[in-house]
């Protein structure tokens, strides 16, 4: 029963390269070995012996030929390795791209791989006096195979146990975010990373609203947000702060908020409390991490050219002599509650680029 069920199982995944579509165009995605392949591809006869007796190991072997044929177009790399190449079956062979030959003293060995090699019987010979570490190395293309010396250098790259306790021993528990934040980015997608950029821009620039009415307004948009998708979550405060900050941390390692400066080593800590105990003293201990990294620009005038440059893009895209009106509504988008000075005085930078480029 369990041979019968590993064939079919094979079979099953042997056709999936006939799905429409396929992955064939994403290269290599996954890279299996199998050692001591004799225990699984042996060279075995694949026909029955009579007509009233079935060969179950033959067709086992058949079938796992095929997949090693076909699951390259599926990105699936496979290294198939052997110590005597006779005992693992021909089809094997034939259908590998790369050869990497270590010392053989057999002669059926040596025979049985000279074609793959592209060198005669008498040539194989030389297999048989390869160093330690050397082999002959063939790939389609190659007119002759070449002698390789393998590095013996893993020793020099190894990490042992204690290495690894040590420096696990350095993490804290507020190193990295919880599985549940990693669950509501996947399930809120861009919609939940525009309401982050929003509070974050807003928390930052401007003036006359209370950090605590930015973060309550924040967590109400985002327990709508959870509503609308269909998020089994509830939203508490650790909750709001680990997905709040996961966001911010991806913001500022890429794209247009990313900068050559290095990330204070403290940021995330500010992040939080900004979150937790949103007050002036917090907010301003964030704005100054920004600041440093940003500079020398100021995190205020960074996030204001940000905002400028986002809303000039998206006014050219949209091909609009915009009045300043409709200029102040693009500009408000980019904050979650509009502050009337830092939406003016970006409005009017804007309406001056656009009025320079229609002139």
């Amino acid at each position: 029963m369990k041979v019968s069920r590993t064939v079919l199982r094979g079979e099953r995944d042997s056709n999936v390269s006939d799905l429409p579509g396929g992955m064939g165009n994403e290269g290599l995605r996954h890279f299996m070995v199998i050692e001591e392949a004799h225990r699984l591809l042996k060279n075995v006869n694949i026909e029955r012996t009579t007509e009233m007796m079935g060969n179950p190991k033959g067709k086992a072997v058949e079938v796992f030929c095929n997949i090693l044929a076909e699951m390259r177009s599926l990105g699936q790399g496979v290294a198939v390795v052997e110590q005597i190449p006779s005992k693992i079956s021909p089809d094997v062979i034939k259908n590998s791209n790369t050869k990497i030959v270590h010392r053989l003293v057999s002669k059926d060995d040596q025979s049985l791989l000279a074609g793959s090699l592209s060198i005669d019987d008498y040539d194989a010979l030389y297999l048989n006096r390869l160093k330690t570490g050397h082999a002959l190395c063939y790939k389609e293309g190659m007119g002759r195979p070449v002698e390789c010396a393998v590095l013996n250098d893993v020793d020099s790259h190894a990490i042992s146990d204690g290495r690894i306790k040590k420096l696990m021993a350095t993490l804290t528990p507020d190193t990295l975010q919880g599985y549940q934040a990693y669950q509501i980015d996947a399930w809120l997608g861009k919609a939940g990373k525009e309401l982050v950029i929003k509070l974050f821009n807003s928390l930052v620039t401007t003036q006359s609203n209370d950090p605590d009415k930015l973060i309550v307004a924040a967590k109400e948009e985002l327990k709508k947000l959870l509503v609308l998708e269909d998020v089994p979550y509830r939203i508490n405060d650790s909750l709001f702060s680990d997905y709040f900050t996961l966001q911010v941390m991806v913001l500022l390692n890429k794209g247009i908020y990313c900068r050559k400066n290095p990330i204070p080593g403290n940021l995330k800590t500010m992040l939080l409390n900004v979150v937790n105990k949103p007050n002036e003293k917090s907010k301003k201990q964030l704005v100054d991490a920004l600041s440093s990294l940003w500079k020398p620009v100021s995190a205020k005038g960074f996030i204001e050219d940000v905002i400028e440059s986002l809303s000039v893009r998206y006014l050219y895209q949209k091909r609009s002599e915009a009045n300043l009106t409709e200029i102040r509504s693009v500009v408000s988008s980019f904050l979650l509650l509009e502050d009337e000075d830092t939406t003016n005085k970006i409005s009017l930078k804007v309406q001056i680029k656009m009025e320079d480029t229609y002139a």
